[in-house]
């Protein structure tokens, strides 16, 4: 079965703008996502992200962070899950740009996976960005943006756990393996909290 992700953008208000991740439906057993967000050369400052109910509801690990003219993001689940969503938005960046108009956005190193006794990658996927903001305001876009969770710090190991942390330069996903989360992070459960996340974040 094919799964398609593709964006949507909307001007939320004068140079702010809400680039939502949308997909039809998500596989059982969900583990996470994983992409870069490029821009098509507007310069553009990444503000906030919001993850819609449907998700959060499952308490994800995630972290987007802008570099350069990309924001890497990911998001992890604690194994897999049957999520209930129906189809609609999964995630929303929302991006500050003096360019709105030629503003749009194109996925790489992108990586969908699921949980069937260990990390397991789908390949048969479609990745769909989007070549222009609309420039009509959304009227349905909350007034008050909630702010990003911040990235936490890599510090110890623990078995199949891997979680991206708050790194100044890139690493691979080798790097990644025998790393896990901070023990203060908020709903992890130290070493038993096992966390295959997603390859291809910082790469």
């Amino acid at each position: 079965m094919a799964f398609n992700f593709y964006l949507n953008g909307n001007v939320v208000k004068d140079n702010l703008v809400r680039i939502d991740l949308m997909s039809d439906e998500l596989p059982n057993n969900f583990l996470g996502i994983s992409f870069h967000l490029k821009s098509n050369g507007t310069d553009f400052s990444y503000e906030n992200l919001e993850i819609a109910n449907s998700i959060s509801n499952y308490s994800p690990l995630f972290l987007a962070k802008q570099n350069g003219n990309e924001i890497f993001f990911g998001l992890s689940l604690k194994g897999g899950v049957d999520v209930n969503f129906t189809g609609g938005k999964i995630l929303s960046f929302y991006v500050t740009s003096d360019d709105v108009s030629n503003l749009g956005f194109s996925f790489s190193n992108e990586v969908l996976s699921v949980f069937n006794n260990g990390r397991e990658d789908i390949l048969d996927v479609s990745w769909h960005g989007i070549d222009k903001i609309s420039l009509k305001q959304n009227v349905n876009v909350q007034k008050h943006i909630k702010k990003a969770v911040k990235p936490h710090k890599i510090v110890s190991k623990a078995p199949n756990s891997v979680f991206i942390g708050e790194e100044d330069q890139g690493i691979s996903i080798d790097d990644l393996k025998s790393l896990s989360v901070q023990d203060d992070v908020q709903n992890t459960a130290s070493n038993d909290y096992s966390i295959y996340f997603i390859s291809g974040v910082f790469l």
